[in-house]
C-alpha cells in the first residue's frame, strides 16, 4: 500500500449517515441522425432505464415536457467488466437535437488542478501493481503449481522476545531480496509482530506494537471488534500454511528503504506478496512460506523521512487493507485452486472496502492514532479524498483498471465507490459483507464475479452505480430504484463538510457536475474508459417540445460489443 502525505491529519469526519486531458471536450461533432426517431421515453420522476445504443442506433427521445419542465440525467458508460492490458476504451460522441443556435449549454464546472504535489510517485505506485501482476503469474506457474503438493514444514507458535529471519523484497519488481533478522515484540491468538533488530533510534515503543497487535486480534482474549475479527468476517479466512497459526508482522527498515528519496512526497507503508503464500522454487526464490506483511519504521532525517505520528496513524489502516489481500489470494489461489487471483480493479476495491469498515467498526473510545482526530478518519479519509478525486471528474479515468496501471487514486476511488454501492444493494447484513465474502470466496474474477454474486450483469450495474453518483442524497431527488442512491453514506452532506474543512483537499462542495444543457442541443466528443462515462443534464423548460439524444461513435458506427457501451437515463423531476 503506498500512501500520499497529503496532510489531512486534522480532519474531522462528520455527518457519517445511512441513507479531460484525453482530448475530450465539446464539439464539432459529425451529422449524427436519427431516422426514423424512436418512440420517447417516458419515464415518471424517480424512474430509470438503461439502453443499449446498438439496438437503436444510439438514438433517444425525451417526450415533450408538461407545464412544470423536467429535468433527466444522462450517463454514457463503457460497462466493460473484465481487465484488460491496455484497458477498455472506445470513442464517442454524444449529441443532443441538431441546432447549434439553441445552444444553452452549461459545461460542468472544470477540475481544480488534484495537488499533484501531494500524489503519489509512479514508482510507488507500480510497486504494488507490480506485486498483484507477479501473484497472479505465480498462481499459474506448473513448477509452483507442482511444489504445493510437497509436505509443508510446520512451525510452532511464535514465542515472545524469539528471533527468525526473513526474506523481504529489495526493489520494488520483488526480482532480489534482502535478508532480515527480527524479535517478536506482541505475540497473540491470531498475530505476531516482530521487530528489525537494526532500525533507526526512536522508533516504536512495546506500548506502540502492543497496541498494533491488540487492534488486530484483540489480544488474548480475542475480544472484538478487532481487524482480524472485521475482514475474516467481511471476506472469509487466510490460510495457515506454516501451520503456526498466527499471522505475522514484520516491521523492518527495508520496508522503507523500497521508497528510495520519496520524490513527490510518495512512500510505501506496507504490503503483502502472495508468493509468501507458496513454495519457495526457481521462480518464487524469495518466499517466506508463511502468512507475512511488512512495515515501514518511523524514520526521521534524510531525504525520505517517516516521523512516528504519521506511521502509527497509517500502519494500522495498511495492514487491515493488505489482509484483504492475504485473504483473497488464498480463497482463490489455495483454496480454490485456480491459476489466477482476482482482478486488480475488483482487489483492490473490496481492500479499500476493509479500509471503510475499519474506520466504521473498530471502538471509537479509543479514538485515532497517531494525528487522526477519530477513528473513522484514521481508515476512512483516504477513501474519501480518493473518490473525491474521482467524482471531479470521472471521464478520464477508469473503473475497472487495466493491467498495465499504476492504480491511480482516481482509480481507487472510483473501485472502493463501485464495491462499497455493491455492498449497500446486495449485501443483506448491516455492512453488506455477506457479499464481499461471496465476491473473494469463488474462483470466479472480475465483472464475471459481481455478475454473479449480484445476479446482475455488468451492463446494467455499471450505469445504476454511475447514476447514483450523481443522484445520491440530490435534494428534492425521490428514486423509484434504492440503487439510486448510497445506503451507508450520505456522500453529499459529508464532502460538504469535508469542503469546509479543508477546502485545500476538497476543493468544491460535491464534485461531480454533470454538462447541463437548457435546451436540449449538446454536443461532446469524448473516450469511454471501463466503468467511466459521461454524465449530462438535460433541463427542459415548461412546454418544452420532444428533445433527441443519439450516442455512436465519432463516425457514426456501432459500438463493439466487448466495450458494453450503455446509456443510462433517469428522470430527476
Amino acid at each position: 500500500m503506498t500512501f500520499s502525505t497529503r496532510p489531512y491529519q486534522a480532519i474531522t469526519l462528520l455527518a457519517l449517515a445511512a441513507c479531460a486531458s484525453d482530448g475530450s471536450g465539446p464539439g464539432p461533432t459529425p451529422d449524427l441522425n436519427c431516422d426514423p426517431l424512436p418512440a420517447p421515453t417516458v419515464l415518471t420522476p424517480g424512474q430509470a432505464v438503461t439502453l443499449d445504443p446498438n439496438l437503436t442506433a444510439g438514438c433517444v427521445t425525451l417526450p415533450a415536457a408538461g407545464a412544470g419542465g423536467a429535468e433527466y440525467l444522462i450517463v454514457a458508460v463503457s460497462s466493460a467488466g473484465h481487465e484488460s492490458p491496455t484497458g477498455v476504451t472506445v470513442d464517442y460522441v454524444l449529441e443532443g437535437n441538431d441546432d447549434p443556435a439553441a445552444a444553452a449549454v452549461e459545461p460542468g464546472i472544470a477540475a481544480r488542478p488534484l495537488l499533484e504535489a501531494w500524489r503519489p510517485r509512479p514508482a510507488a505506485r507500480e510497486f504494488h501493481a507490480a506485486l498483484r501482476a507477479k501473484e497472479r503469474e505465480l498462481a499459474g506457474d506448473p513448477g509452483v503449481q507442482f511444489g504445493r503438493a510437497a509436505p509443508r514444514i510446520v512451525t510452532a507458535p511464535p514465542v515472545l522476545g524469539t528471533k527468525d529471519t526473513f526474506d523481504v523484497c529489495s526493489n520494488t519488481f520483488c526480482t532480489s531480496f534482502t535478508r532480515v533478522i527480527a524479535t517478536a515484540k506482541y505475540v497473540g491468538p491470531k498475530g505476531a509482530i516482530y521487530l528489525d533488530d537494526v532500525v533507526p533510534p526512536n522508533g516504536f515503543t512495546q506500548a506502540d506494537l502492543d497496541t498494533l497487535g491488540l487492534l488486530f486480534d484483540g489480544g488474548v482474549s480475542g475480544a472484538p471488534p478487532n481487524m482480524h475479527q472485521i475482514d475474516t468476517t467481511a471476506f472469509g479466512s487466510e490460510s495457515d500454511i506454516d501451520g503456526n497459526d498466527v499471522v505475522i508482522f514484520l516491521l523492518t527498515d527495508a520496508v522503507n528503504a523500497l521508497s528510495g528519496s520519496c520524490p513527490g512526497g510518495s512512500i510505501i507503508l506496507g504490503f503483502f506478496y502472495g508468493g509468501d503464500l507458496l513454495p519457495r522454487s526457481g521462480s518464487n526464490p524469495g518466499s517466506n512460506e508463511a502468512e507475512i506483511f511488512y512495515g515501514l519504521v518511523p524514520k526521521t532525517g534524510g531525504s525520505c523521512s517517516a516521523p512516528k505520528d504519521f506511521v502509527i496513524q497509517v500502519i494500522a489502516p495498511t495492514f487491515i487493507h493488505e489482509f484483504q489481500h492475504m485473504i483473497s489470494y488464498n480463497q482463490h489461489v489455495l483454496v480454490g485452486g485456480s491459476s489466477s487471483s482476482e482482478e486488480t480493479w475488483l482487489n483492490e476495491g473490496l481492500s479499500h472496502f476493509a479500509e471503510e469498515l475499519g474506520g466504521r467498526m473498530l471502538d471509537e473510545e479509543l479514538g485515532g492514532l497517531g494525528g487522526a482526530t477519530s477513528r473513522l478518519a484514521q481508515f476512512a479519509i483516504g477513501d474519501l479524498l480518493n473518490a473525491n478525486d474521482y467524482l471531479l471528474e470521472p471521464e478520464p479515468h477508469f473503473m475497472v483498471s487495466p493491467g498495465n496501471s499504476t492504480g491511480t487514486l482516481e482509480e481507487r476511488g472510483a473501485e472502493w465507490l463501485f464495491v462499497r454501492w455493491v455492498a449497500d444493494h446486495y449485501g443483506s447484513d448491516a455492512n453488506g459483507t455477506d457479499a464481499t465474502r461471496a465476491l473473494v470466496g469463488t474462483t470466479r474474477i472480475g465483472g464475471t464475479n459481481v455478475s454473479f454474486v449480484t445476479g446482475d450483469p455488468m451492463t446494467e450495474l455499471v450505469p445504476m452505480w454511475q447514476m447514483a453518483n450523481y443522484l445520491d442524497n440530490l435534494p428534492g431527488f425521490a428514486g423509484a430504484d434504492p440503487r439510486l442512491q448510497y445506503e451507508s453514506w450520505n456522500l453529499r452532506q459529508i464532502i460538504d463538510t469535508l469542503n469546509a474543512q479543508r477546502p485545500d483537499l476538497f476543493p468544491r462542495e460535491y464534485p461531480l457536475a454533470p454538462d447541463s444543457s437548457l435546451t436540449g442541443f449538446y454536443a461532446r466528443q469524448g473516450t469511454l474508459r471501463g466503468g467511466s462515462g459521461r454524465h449530462v443534464r438535460i433541463i427542459q423548460q415548461p412546454n418544452a417540445i420532444e428533445e433527441q439524444l443519439v450516442l455512436a461513435r465519432s463516425d457514426g458506427s456501432a459500438f463493439p460489443s466487448d466495450r458494453a457501451v450503455r446509456l443510462g437515463i433517469v428522470r430527476i423531476r
